[in-house]
């Protein structure tokens, strides 16, 4: 639809200013870009193509004697350590980000056989998930608890989409979970798997922790 070359282009919808004029600080007449896709664009919504709602169930786990002792030890650390540091977005958010990995797989942090309550949880729901029939998607921050599950629900041939998997491999793994019946589930990373591919041959998502 567009017949302008990319510096016309510029011109109509960018705002220029910082060093030199150069960069790009704002947009104008979006409006008339606005009109501009829609002549030439389709709009589908869920309503529409007759999708159900989604339903969320938040479950809070209570962690085992052994898990929590570590989670504690682990928050315990943190705080000495912040008493320690010069506290900047940038440490507060590797503490934190410690905490959650307390939280879903203790052996990111020890070589001790810590088992995680979640990863547990995680596993029971699958064999009920998969006992009515269904596929699941396990979806985790961190590669370690989809190693571990790659070998707890091993009975269940799980496919893999993380970031050590190469992009032929992960198209392979896409392909095989939405049309072979063998393949009840897919465990992937937020930043490998959570967005740009479809896995609708599951009807049911499970969530170890958020982005």
């Amino acid at each position: 639809m567009e017949k302008a070359n990319f510096t016309t282009f510029k011109s109509q919808y960018c705002e220029f200013g910082g060093f030199g004029g150069y960069q790009i600080v704002g947009y104008k007449n979006l409006n008339l870009l606005k009109n501009e896709i829609e002549t030439c664009s389709l709009r589908r919504t869920k309503e529409m193509l007759g999708v159900p709602p989604k339903n969320y169930i938040d479950e809070h786990i209570e962690l085992s004697k052994e898990h929590a002792t570590f989670y504690d030890n682990v928050r315990q650390g943190i705080k000495e350590e912040c008493n320690k540091i010069e506290l900047n977005v940038e440490n507060t958010l590797a503490l934190f980000t410690r905490l959650r990995q307390a939280a879903v797989c203790p052996s990111i942090l020890t070589t001790e056989p810590i088992i995680s309550t979640k990863l547990e949880r995680c596993r029971e729901l699958v064999d009920d998930i998969i006992s009515q029939g269904e596929k699941v998607v396990i979806m985790s921050l961190f590669k370690e608890p989809i190693r571990h599950l790659e070998i707890m629900l091993r009975q269940y041939h799980p496919l893999v989409g993380s970031g050590d998997i190469d992009v032929e491999t992960m198209s392979k793994n896409i392909d095989l979970f939405q049309n072979d019946s063998k393949y009840k589930v897919f465990i992937g990373t937020h930043s490998k798997a959570g967005t740009g591919i479809t896995l609708n041959a599951a009807r049911y998502l499970i969530m170890l922790d958020l982005p």
